[in-house]
């Protein structure tokens, strides 16, 4: 009789995502910024990551529109 292969999907390393993104980043805060966005999460009862996309939602949505081809380089 022949031998049955069996395949097992290994588990991925790290932890999982919990959130739907495509890419995670890593960015570099003065004290004083990371204090006033630690205070404002505080504030709304959410953690620092998620007030951090709730800034950067707002703050791409209240710019102003540009042109195409407009953009400064």
């Amino acid at each position: 009789m022949a031998k049955v292969k069996t395949y097992v999907r290994q588990k991925k390393m790290g932890r999982p995502i919990t959130v739907e993104a495509d890419k995670a980043i890593g960015i570099r805060l003065p004290v004083r910024l990371l204090d006033s966005v630690d205070e404002a999460a505080e504030g709304q009862g959410v953690n620092r990551s998620e007030m951090i996309r709730r800034l950067l939602d707002q703050a791409l949505t209240a710019a102003p529109k540009r042109a195409r081809g407009s953009a400064a380089k």
